[in-house]
């Protein structure tokens, strides 16, 4: 017998390879859009908890100091950051948090030590997407509406917000506030 006849042939031909390949690519591409949408659920589920820290230590301030802070009575939003969102965290000595309660620990901030929402900086544009925040100026307890922040007058003392860039202006998720449930 011809010694070539029986040889088995063992290993993967490169058509079997390049088979196999192509089966493991589509599968992946087939993949991505849902990882991507598990990811853009999990950067809003994020936000709208660190929303409710947020409200929870903003409100914690009032029943402590009986007031809020004299920077934020406005009746416009005003982006937690700076001085402002120093008070919450306690950063440094300040007249508006005396006894230095840290009220919240913002789990990302950026070099300016300001707390930044999941969406970060997704353009690399340098601009971090913040938490915005609006208070009751006028002790009636109740934040008018402004377009979409909020959408409709509120009933409450305090909103606390953040827009996700993932989303076009007007859909469903592209505020997350502490308005909605």
């Amino acid at each position: 017998m011809n010694r070539t006849m029986t040889r088995r042939r063992s290993g993967f031909s490169l058509i079997e390879l390049l088979v196999v390949i192509a089966i493991i690519g589509t599968l992946a591409a087939l993949l991505m859009p849902a990882v991507a949408m598990v990811r853009a659920r999990a950067r809003r589920v994020v936000a709208q908890s660190e929303v409710n820290q947020i409200l929870a230590g903003w409100k914690h301030y009032y029943s402590e100091y009986q007031r809020w802070p004299d920077a934020v009575v406005s009746e416009t939003a005003i982006p937690l950051s700076d001085d402002l969102a120093r008070l919450l965290w306690a950063g440094e000595l300040d007249p508006e948090n005396p006894r230095r309660i840290s009220f919240i620990q913002f789990n990302r901030m950026n070099a300016d030590t300001n707390p930044i929402s999941p969406w970060g900086d997704p353009e690399g544009t340098g601009t971090n997407y913040l938490y915005y925040v609006k208070f009751d100026s006028n002790f009636d307890n109740l934040i008018p509406a402004a377009g979409d922040t909020p959408p409709a007058d509120v009933r409450d003392a305090l909103i606390v917000w953040t827009v996700n860039w993932d989303e076009t202006p007007g859909e469903q998720n592209y505020i997350v506030g502490s308005w909605r449930p």
